[in-house]
């Protein structure tokens, strides 16, 4: 089987790094791939062969390629359209908790306590397991 991959789209460094870690020390098998932008994740994507990632995390605001936009180009993408996407964002406006409402896509605002981290971290392995771990290329 292979390995379990997270693609993880966001501007800030900081919240990369601690959300990869908590992520790593729950399920050290499940690698968090991180990026800073949607276009950044999006290439990342096409250079996938076979396997996509089981879970995509966006933040809503990012430069070059927001979280909107990208999300609204994951899902009118035929092979992409399945990947599990979640948006993970300091976002509390109820416009973009429409926006992910009426993509089916949940919108989770990042925790600031550590033990709401560990909790977030926890809710996304659980979405990557329900995934089937890895969503198979079908068009390869």
């Amino acid at each position: 089987m292979a390995t379990p991959i997270i693609l993880w789209a966001d501007d800030d460094p900081d919240d990369l790094e601690m959300f990869g870690s908590v992520i790593h020390r729950e399920d050290p098998n499940v690698r968090v791939i991180a990026v800073h932008n949607g276009q950044q994740a999006l290439d990342y994507l096409q250079l996938l062969q076979n396997t996509l990632p089981c879970l995509v995390i966006l933040d809503m605001n990012m430069p070059q390629l927001n979280g909107r936009d990208t999300l609204l180009r994951l899902q009118n993408d035929e092979r992409l359209r399945n990947i599990s996407v979640v948006v993970v964002t300091t976002s509390s406006s109820a416009l973009d908790q429409l926006f992910c409402k009426k993509l089916g896509v949940p919108m989770i605002t990042k925790p600031t306590t550590s033990d709401a981290i560990r909790d977030v971290a926890l809710t996304l392995l659980e979405m990557c397991r329900l995934a089937g771990r890895t969503v198979t290329d079908t068009t390869a």
